[in-house]
């Protein structure tokens, strides 16, 4: 998919982006944000879900500030994104990790868990039971200063790692040893 032109503007809210990943979206639908956009009724931000054609049915009658979306490319909707919420997929979490946003893990399964573990230990994520998001986590999310410099540190750490390009010369040299 493509981002709408108007997703590449920032608005005067803070913007939150909330997707479960393709396969949980195709196998559960969105039953694990139905508690996440009641609270956000009450935050002060907009909370786009990134959901493509998901049945939004269980969500009942989305608050003013929660807007589904099409499929779109994750790094460019984060680009004009402030935080993430997801359920912890590696790939998800990579995705924000490079665009040195805080995050909001609602592990579901499968390696969720564990990468929820290990991001909320490095101080640039939350972590919490789908069912138990509130408004003040949301806030928090988008308002503690402490998770956004941890995103940002783990950004930094991340683009300093050796590329591709120079780990292959050195993992050939110990091959051929």
């Amino acid at each position: 998919g493509t981002v709408p032109a108007a997703l590449l503007r920032r608005g005067d809210r803070p913007r939150v982006a909330v997707t479960l990943g393709t396969v949980l979206t195709e196998m559960d639908g969105v039953r694990a944000i139905v508690r996440l956009t009641e609270a956000a009724a009450s935050v002060d931000a907009e909370f786009l879900l990134a959901v493509g054609d998901a049945d939004l049915t269980a969500l009942g009658t989305l608050p003013d500030n929660v807007r589904p979306l099409p499929w779109v490319p994750l790094a460019e909707l984060l680009t004009t994104s402030d935080a993430l919420i997801h359920h912890g997929g590696s790939g998800t979490l990579l995705t924000a990790l490079q665009a040195g946003l805080p995050q909001l893990l609602l592990p579901q399964g499968a390696d969720h868990f564990t990468n929820a573990d290990a991001l909320t230990a490095t101080g640039a994520a939350l972590r919490s039971a789908s069912d138990d998001v509130d408004t003040a986590l949301l806030t928090r999310l988008i308002t503690d200063p402490a998770l956004r410099e941890g995103a940002v540190r783990l950004r930094a750490e991340n683009e300093a790692l050796p590329t591709p390009a120079e780990t292959v010369p050195a993992l050939e040299a110990l091959a051929a040893a």
